[in-house]
């Protein structure tokens, strides 16, 4: 895991907030991130909503601008050990959303099991 990899993890697990995961980001960067571009953009988050069979409940809440930051990170995300890609879900096919100002459920996957993965864009 790279040092990028990990300051999003520590956004992920609540131990950097947003603006200290920025300052970290660009002190790690040969160039400033300007991804904060408009207060309307900023507000975007993308939201990715995972139950489990059984009953396990995983909630991801990510600003639209730090995917954009380190986008090569969601091909990383795995569920039960598996890429989401095995799973049905096109990071690429998500990413364009994104940059086209999609908004609202972009995803919604149940497997036979019961397990399901939401995400979207509000």
């Amino acid at each position: 895991m790279n040092n990028k990899e990990k300051v999003l993890k520590m956004v992920k697990d609540g131990i950097l907030d947003i603006d200290e995961a920025m300052k970290l980001l660009e002190a790690l960067s040969d160039q400033p991130l300007d991804i904060r571009k408009t207060p309307q953009q900023q507000a975007k988050m993308l939201r990715v909503k995972i139950l489990s069979h059984d009953g396990d409940v995983v909630k991801i809440n990510v600003p639209i601008s730090l995917i954009k930051a380190g986008a090569d990170l969601a091909n990383k995300i795995k569920i039960d050990g598996q890429p989401l890609d095995t799973k049905g879900v096109d990071i690429d096919l998500i990413m364009q959303a994104i940059q086209e100002g999609a908004t609202g459920e972009i995803v919604d996957i149940a497997s036979n099991d019961g397990d399901v993965v939401k995400i979207y864009i509000d």
